[in-house]
Parts: C-alpha cells; structure tokens; sequence
C-alpha cells in the first residue's frame, strides 16, 4: 500500500532523520522571511539539537513521534519536559513543551501533524503536565 503509513515513537536510532527535520524546519522559516543564514550556525544547530536528543530521549524528558511511509520518517513533532514558573491554575513548574514539528512537503496536508500532537498529550499527562506551549515560527 503506497499510502500506508506508521506513527510510533521515535528512539535514538532515529536521531539523524529528526536532526535533519529539525533542520529542515529552520531553513524553510527562513526562506519564508527571505533571511539567509550562514551554514555553520546551522550546523552547530543541528550538533547541539542532536546532542539534546541523545540525553533527553534516554531519560524520558523529551518524546518524539513520527508518521512513517515506507519506512521513511516524513513528519515529526517532539514534546520537552521544561521548567516555569507555577501559576494559579497550575502550581507545578512542569510544562509540555510542543517543538520541531515537521512534514516533508510532499506528505503536507493529510493531517498527520495534527495526529502527531495528539500522540503526544498522553505523554503529558503520565507526566503531571497540564500546560503545553508552543512557540509558532510563522
């Protein structure tokens, strides 16, 4: 089945493919606003980003699903434990934090990002997580 695909989450085995999302992503952004960017900034980007992943996945504080077509990642979207201030409704310091959401431009439009999320609030919640933030790259 040519439109068959897989949402399931992510290990570290597939670091370089969320890496390269990730990437992705940034560049797309900033083509977008017309902004050049400079190759190494992008590259060091992408080492500390790989970094993050390798530790946070291990450790449970950082979840990644991604939808898969013939056994190629073509969307992904990651949830990071982080720390902020308690608020009245929610006096933990625990929130979700909603990041590196991607689709390849050929998978758009089929509502896998919104599955993505989805997949990912469970997370949340085994966690104590009642605040998820996002922050929208244009």
């Amino acid at each position: 089945m040519k439109n068959a695909y897989t949402i399931r989450q992510a290990s570290t085995q597939d670091i370089p493919a969320l890496v390269t999302h990730h990437r992705l992503m940034f560049e797309e952004i900033y083509l977008l606003k017309d902004k050049t960017f400079k190759e190494a900034e992008m590259e060091q980007m992408s080492l500390a980003y790989y970094r993050k992943l390798e530790h946070q996945i291990i450790e449970n504080t950082c979840i990644v699903h991604v939808v898969e077509i013939q056994k190629k990642i073509v969307a992904s979207a990651a949830m990071s434990i982080v720390s902020k201030m308690p608020i009245p409704k929610d006096p933990t310091d625990k929130v979700g934090y909603l990041h590196s959401v991607f689709t390849d431009k050929k998978f758009r439009n089929r509502g896998f990002v919104n599955q993505l999320v989805k997949n990912l609030i469970p997370f949340c919640n085994s966690n104590g997580i009642t605040r998820i933030e996002l922050e929208a790259s244009d």
